[in-house]
């Protein structure tokens, strides 16, 4: 009796994969349809923003602003007639300040008042003339030219005519302006500049008046500080504190040298003692000569009987008695002058001292009244500065304004303009076509971003995978009948996994990313091999007939279609038997990190997430625990994978439905993701 056959439905994302390359997005509207007409729509709505766009014109005319002599900037034309022109000294810099200020001026509102009413009062009113002075002001500009003094007037829009007719009229307006400016201001600023030299004279009057009275109360006699009697006596007492200083340094030095010799033993004489110790030592030294003479003429008895020898021996006694008598007093004496010269020249540094610190006050007093002169001084030479240059000032107005207000020259009066100035139309011709096209190439894009994966899904859940287990009662014996299902029970946890489990959509996505040689190389590893016996599979060790694959003589793994369909095309183009399948350039087996970084770099292009977790054993590990979650006993999953370590036997073993597990024949042992990828470009 047959044993009967129950067929089991995987979850629908294992069954199929997408179908790829198609020629339509979503499967119905067309590529190109879509790309048209986003491209159609998004031109003409650029290309008639661009060309309706009125052209913009530009009339220009060039001032030139010559600084006046004296350096100083001309006032408004504008300005308030009570206003007066101040005069001031010629500075650095003043030639831009010139144009900086003609600029404002040109540009100010009371001179565009002036020439909106001309425009508007001349006989015709100019076509295209604004309506309102807000709008003038808009249309037209003033810049001054870097490095140059000059400035440009400008008018901008439309028509060319109406902004050369404003410019010129501009022009005409504010050299009138200034003209009058200048005429009136003539005869103001030179009233102004004689109040101020009255004023300037009485104050210089009032300052010298005050100084003298200053210098008289405290006895300034000069600026200079040696020129003044309190100074000139504080510099004498701090020459004489320094004289005194020395004089007492070198008394207690000689004090010190005189003590120092006394005390080793050296004799010390003054010397106006000199004299004297020098005549008895002369008489010494002649009666010990005598007393030499008598001992080698007579014997030591005779000597003693001699009246002449005693004499001689005696007064040579006395003479010595005598100069050291006499040589102690000349040291005590000259101990007791360097003593008294020692103090004494103390007393004149402490007397010193105390004189020149009573008289610090007073110099200090009179330095401060010295410094306030000096600053009265100061103000004095400051006023009569300001006073000959209101004079100088004065003099330049009455030969002639000219010099003292900076002349504006027309260097070139503004043309009728003759091509506009902006838009630029085929620029932003072809900017309007390039977003265009971007712009349809995102429709298709976004187009298909947003059917394709819910048309591949649909078509996912119409097309599940089905397989077949034979011997039913004997699956339920073994165990629960929906621990067969990858997807019908609820996942289990892999406690402390070997290596990262992968998801059907996941292994699905490195497939399609991978060519057909990296496809083979990750059916190979979904097989159950390791990376390193991948490596060293042979085409030996291919047997497309059985449908297997030969690991060693004890184990042998099933082949998926997908491997079947790769390695048939690869083995009827010719292989050799012995040779790799995966070799080096050298024609020897690849490492396992060379592989490692293939598998990676596969993730890397699916998108995988976390590629770098992605290697070979990631992949053997995703095949075993699919058929560990299905039921299959521990026994047949190390003859699938291999020896395993205890560790990992207990990893796939909680994987496992409770009970005694299921044979292979009761266990789909291809990953399903492999049967359903046969369709790819």
């Amino acid at each position: 009796m047959t044993d009967p056959q129950v067929q089991v439905l995987v979850s629908p994302t294992y069954a199929s994969s997408p179908t790829y390359g198609s020629g339509a997005s979503g499967g119905h509207i067309p590529r190109l349809r879509i790309f048209l007409v986003v491209f159609a729509m998004a031109a003409v709505v650029g290309l008639v923003y661009t060309f309706v766009r009125p052209a913009v014109y530009r009339s220009t005319a060039t001032l030139v602003i010559v600084p006046p002599a004296g350096g100083k900037v001309a006032p408004s034309p504008a300005s308030s007639n009570n206003a007066a022109p101040t005069p001031t000294p010629p500075q650095p810099g003043n030639a831009d300040a010139n144009v900086v200020v003609q600029s404002q001026m040109i540009g100010s509102q009371s001179i565009l008042a002036r020439l909106y009413d001309r425009m508007h009062k001349s006989d015709p009113v100019p076509k295209g003339m604004p309506g309102s002075l807000a709008q003038l002001q808009d249309m037209v500009s003033v810049v001054p030219v870097n490095g140059a003094s000059m400035v440009e007037l400008r008018a901008e829009g439309a028509p060319p005519a109406l902004l050369t007719a404003l410019v010129n009229n501009w022009i005409d307006v504010y050299l009138d302006a200034y003209a009058a400016s200048q005429a009136h201001d003539s005869d103001s600023a030179g009233a102004t500049l004689k109040r101020q030299a009255v004023t300037l004279k009485q104050k210089i009057e009032a300052k010298r008046a005050q100084l003298d009275a200053f210098r008289a109360q405290y006895d300034i006699v000069s600026i200079e500080r040696d020129e003044n009697r309190v100074l000139a006596r504080l510099k004498g007492l701090n020459t004489s504190l320094d004289k005194a200083n020395d004089d007492r340094a070198a008394a207690e030095a000689q004090l010190s040298s005189l003590r120092q010799a006394i005390a080793a033993g050296q004799p010390q004489v003054r010397p106006q003692d000199q004299r004297g110790l020098d005549s008895l030592e002369e008489t010494a030294v002649t009666l010990r000569q005598q007393i030499s003479d008598l001992q080698q003429r007579f014997t030591p008895q005779y000597m003693a009987l001699d009246k002449n020898a005693v004499a001689v021996k005696k007064r040579l006694a006395v003479v010595e008695t005598q100069l050291k008598r006499k040589r102690m007093q000349s040291q005590r004496a000259a101990l007791s002058d360097a003593e008294q010269a020692a103090t004494s020249a103390r007393q004149v540094v402490a007397k010193l001292h105390k004189q020149l610190n009573d008289y610090k006050k007073t110099a200090s007093d009179f330095s401060a009244r010295l410094a306030e002169y000096q600053n009265m001084r100061d103000e004095l030479t400051q006023l009569e500065s300001m006073q000959r240059a209101t004079q100088d000032q004065l003099v330049q107005l009455q030969v002639g304004r000219g010099d003292l207000l900076p002349a504006v020259r027309v260097l070139e009066r503004a043309s009728v303009p003759g091509n506009p100035i902006r838009p630029y139309y085929l620029r932003d011709a072809g900017i309007s076509v390039g977003v265009a096209l971007a712009l349809g190439l995102i429709a298709i894009w976004l187009w298909e971003f947003l059917t394709g994966r819910a048309r591949s899904d649909e078509h996912r859940a119409a097309s599940p995978m089905m397989y077949t287990i034979s011997n039913p009662n004997a699956a339920l014996n073994a165990g629960d009948t929906a621990a067969m299902l990858p997807r019908g029970r609820e996942a289990v946890a892999l406690p402390q996994a070997p290596a990262r489990e992968l998801a059907p959509d996941e292994v699905e996505a490195m497939l399609v990313a991978a060519d057909d040689d990296k496809r083979a190389l990750i059916g190979t590893l979904l097989s159950g091999l390791t990376g390193e016996e991948a490596a060293n599979l042979r085409w030996s060790d291919v047997e497309l007939d059985a449908g297997r694959i030969t690991v060693n003589a004890a184990r042998q793994v099933p082949m998926a279609r997908l491997l079947k369909t790769l390695w048939s095309a690869r083995q009827e183009a010719g292989v050799d038997p012995g040779a790799l399948i995966w070799p080096n350039e050298r024609g020897a087996p690849l490492s396992v990190s060379d592989l490692d970084a293939t598998v990676g770099a596969v993730a890397v292009y699916g998108a995988v997430a976390r590629p770098s977790e992605v290697d070979t054993s990631a992949l053997r590990h995703t095949y075993l625990a699919f058929l560990a979650r299905q039921g299959l006993r521990i026994a047949d999953l190390s003859q699938v994978a291999g020896q395993l370590s205890d560790q990992e036997r207990y990893a796939y073993d909680m994987l496992a439905s409770p009970g005694d597990g299921l044979p292979p024949k009761h266990v789909n042992m291809v990953y399903p993701v492999l049967e359903g990828i046969l369709q790819m470009p």
